[in-house]
């Protein structure tokens, strides 16, 4: 990407920047990128967008919330966006997942019949418990509590193919064939609801397809964004 500027955006939370002293929301993200591209004062060039994963999601959100832009439109002046293993999508829960699920809610029933003080004492100590950590990941465990909250909030805000029908956008898919965390299922699901939605998949590439097939990966986005080779 010689020809090109390139600049990598750090969520707050995320990387280099600082922790999150509060909880956050999909809309707080947008708006602090929103506010980052003001200050950066990029309306007077022509700008392209690549996201990854986590990145989706918020331009997900902030396609389907143009308001969020106001009073500088900063999308109208996007060129060309890159999707790369993006999260977001609504996809069916796997049954291990439901299953897991249905016996967290189990697990926290006995407290809606107890008195509310024996209710909250009986939660508390249930979310002490060995078996009530097992249940979650390692790395949602090591979260801060507001980097939980956030977390909580931002991956139960997904958008179905009825949301996704109603962004019209020309945008570029790169999709990992393996990608287990966002699965090329969401991919085709995007494609196909999406005006202007198009995908290319990297075959012997999971999640990371700019890591795991770098080569293959720069030619597609310089093919794209007519950067010569």
């Amino acid at each position: 990407m010689a020809h090109r500027r390139c600049i990598l955006l750090d969520f707050p939370g995320f990387g280099a920047s600082s922790a999150l002293q509060k909880p956050w929301t999909l809309q707080t993200y947008a708006e602090c990128t929103q506010a980052w591209i003001n200050h950066l004062e990029t309306v007077k060039y022509s700008v392209d967008l690549l996201v990854h994963s986590f990145g989706a999601r918020v331009l997900l959100w902030w396609l389907t919330h143009p308001s969020v832009s106001s009073p500088n439109p900063c999308m109208d002046h996007f060129d060309k966006i890159i999707v790369t293993g993006g999260a977001g999508v609504k996809l069916p829960k796997p049954l291990a997942v439901r299953a897991k699920l249905a016996f967290v809610k189990l697990l926290k029933a006995p407290s809606l019949l107890l008195p509310s003080t024996v209710g909250e004492a009986y939660l508390s100590a249930l979310r002490g418990s060995s078996l009530w950590k097992s249940l979650g990941s390692s790395d949602y465990k090591d979260l801060s509590p507001a980097m939980r909250q956030t977390f909580s909030s931002v991956v139960n805000t997904t958008f179905d193919k009825s949301i996704l029908q109603g962004i019209s956008r020309e945008m570029l898919l790169i999709w990992g064939k393996n990608d287990t965390a966002t699965p090329l299922k969401a991919a085709r699901i995007m494609e196909s609801s999406i005006k202007g939605a198009g995908l290319s998949i990297v075959e012997g590439a999971g999640h990371y397809p700019f890591l795991d097939k770098p080569k293959t990966f720069t030619r597609i986005v310089q093919s794209y964004l007519d950067i010569p080779a």
